[in-house]
């Protein structure tokens, strides 16, 4: 009983682990202040707006 408590343990903190990983591998490959400079806000939003 305790090989089968201690099994579901490991597995979950493996599981835990794996989603922590991916999480910060995506918060490393992702540079949010970069997509300002590929694509910047336009400066006056309400004129944009009435275009459409």
């Amino acid at each position: 009983m305790l090989g089968m408590w201690l099994t579901t343990i490991g597995l979950f903190l493996g599981l835990l682990f794996f989603i922590v990983l991916v999480i910060y591998t995506l918060k490393l490959s992702v540079n949010a202040s970069d997509a300002y400079r590929v694509d910047p806000l336009p400066k006056d939003v309400e004129s944009t707006d009435q275009k459409k």
